[in-house]
């Protein structure tokens, strides 16, 4: 008889890896599983977001030492944190990532990753039931996103 490998198909956690890390995205909850995570429009990304105005490859996040990093992959629309257009960014819970005109929201449950915010839980909401164009919320927008399994 012989012995089977199982293998998984999760992405094995890091050892300092919080219990549960995901993003907020159009009332999704779409889980961070590993050491880095990609997210762009191709499937071949960890979290696919299909927009036309999002990059092939457009951003990671990264865990490394007990923080998670956002990094822009040289995207077209750009990668903004909390309104800011960011290259690298250290992530803290609750903050607001824009991918081109798609907002998402990053949570991590663990202490040391809570920051005080001036954006609220209720800030993706209230910009996708604006009245606002959305063009005009070029740092700060809408979407819709498939995880890639």
């Amino acid at each position: 008889m012989t012995e089977q490998k199982q293998t998984s198909v999760l992405p094995d956690k890091p050892e300092n890896f919080p219990s549960s890390v995901f993003l907020i995205y159009r009332a999704q909850i779409i889980p961070i599983l590993g050491r880095v995570t990609r997210l762009g429009r191709r499937l071949d990304n960890d979290i696919v977001i299909m927009d036309v105005t999002i990059s092939r490859y457009h951003a990671e996040i990264h865990f490394n030492d007990g923080e998670f990093t956002l990094i822009d992959l040289n995207s077209t629309g750009g990668t903004f944190l909390n309104n800011q257009r960011v290259h690298q960014s250290t992530l803290y819970t609750g903050d607001i990532i824009v991918l081109s005109n798609e907002p998402l929201m990053f949570f991590a449950n663990d202490a040391s990753l809570e920051q005080s915010t001036s954006l609220s839980t209720g800030f993706l909401v209230e910009m996708q039931q604006s009245s606002v164009p959305r063009e005009s919320f070029r740092k700060t927008s809408r979407a819709s996103i498939k995880p890639a399994l």
